[in-house]
């Protein structure tokens, strides 16, 4: 379905909203592919609905009219970028929020599952704000944001091994006072709390999520397809992969891994890591981005590092060139 909806794209055999969103971000139909829809066109109708009506999102798709349809993809990149300046503020503070609690308990006493809260959280991007704690510390996370009455809304993610909705269901049954509602599955849930409840739930999560953490998914494993040979970083290889896709669950986009020496790094848009890598085998100039990657350790400090990246094409003023995107890096 996805292989046949790009096709459409393609061929600008769509929604005209759909084509005016790619033009309010500079993208051609033509180009379009699977993780614009993910990354590009998804979060825009999202944010819609995560700070204002999502009917907006469902206009822009139904209308006929070229010039309502741009204007309302103008409007929705707009609704996005304000999405992302929250969701920046609200993370960093959540991380703060963290680093506090484990700076008491220390390093090597880690707790097992982080619950977060603020007055000032938006509702509608906790649950992205809960992912990157997840992404971050590697725990089962919740973020919660203050609504009406005196009610927490929280977004709940968790780590491989651990059914986040089955812990929920736990705390629900042997305190049922202590969760006013709740739904999800495995990975992911949202409930609501009442705001005086907060700590005793939050004590009682951790407590749960402890009986069911293991050394097995404490440890964060990250699966590749090998290390790419010095003749395979090319933009052919990648256009290849790129012209097999759409990828997703239980068929996912191949991914490598490889050391490299950093030759240049700076700083692109919201804090992403553009930098250009040489390999050991005298593959020198290749370029990378690591989103959201630019206050890390290893960008900041590191000369050499061990990454786990896809590749991709990067096209940019009508010319294409390899790209490295890194999803996982640590200094060597």
């Amino acid at each position: 379905l996805v292989h046949h909806g790009l096709s459409q794209i393609k061929r600008e055999k769509c929604q005209i909203g759909l084509l005016a969103l790619l033009k309010s971000v500079g993208k051609t139909a033509q180009h379009v592919t699977s993780n614009d829809l993910g990354f590009v066109l998804g979060p825009r109708l999202n944010a819609a609905g995560r700070l204002s009506d999502m009917s907006l999102g469902i206009e822009c798709l139904l209308s006929d009219d070229p010039e309502k349809c741009l204007e309302m993809a103008t409007e929705l990149t707009r609704l996005n970028e304000e999405r992302r300046d929250i969701e920046s503020e609200m993370k960093e503070h959540a991380f703060g929020l963290i680093s506090e609690v484990i700076g008491e308990s220390g390093s090597n006493d880690r707790p097992s599952a982080f619950s977060v809260f603020h007055k000032d959280w938006h509702q509608g991007v906790v649950g992205i704000v809960a992912a990157r704690i997840k992404d971050r510390f590697h725990r089962p996370s919740i973020a919660f944001a203050l609504v009406d009455d005196g009610l927490l809304k929280g977004s709940a993610r968790s780590i491989a091994g651990v059914n986040i909705r089955d812990a929920l269901e736990s705390i629900a049954t042997r305190h049922p006072q202590l969760i006013e509602s709740f739904g999800g599955h495995a990975a992911a849930a949202g409930l609501t709390v009442k705001l005086a409840n907060f700590v005793e739930f939050r004590e009682y999560f951790s407590e749960t999520i402890r009986g069911l953490l293991n050394e097995e998914n404490l440890q964060q494993i990250i699966s590749t397809d090998g290390v790419l040979e010095a003749k395979d970083f090319t933009l052919a290889l990648a256009s290849q992969i790129e012209n097999i896709s759409p990828w997703g669950q239980k068929f996912p986009e191949p991914k490598f891994y490889g050391e490299f020496l950093i030759k240049e790094r700076y700083v692109v848009g919201e804090l992403h890591a553009r930098l250009l890598l040489e390999t050991d085998e005298n593959v020198t100039n290749l370029s990378a981005i690591a989103f959201g990657a630019a206050e890390e350790d290893w960008f900041l400090n590191a000369s050499r590092i061990k990454a786990v990246y896809h590749l991709a094409v990067n096209r940019y003023r009508g010319q294409e060139t390899l790209q490295l995107k890194l999803d996982f890096a640590e200094r060597v």
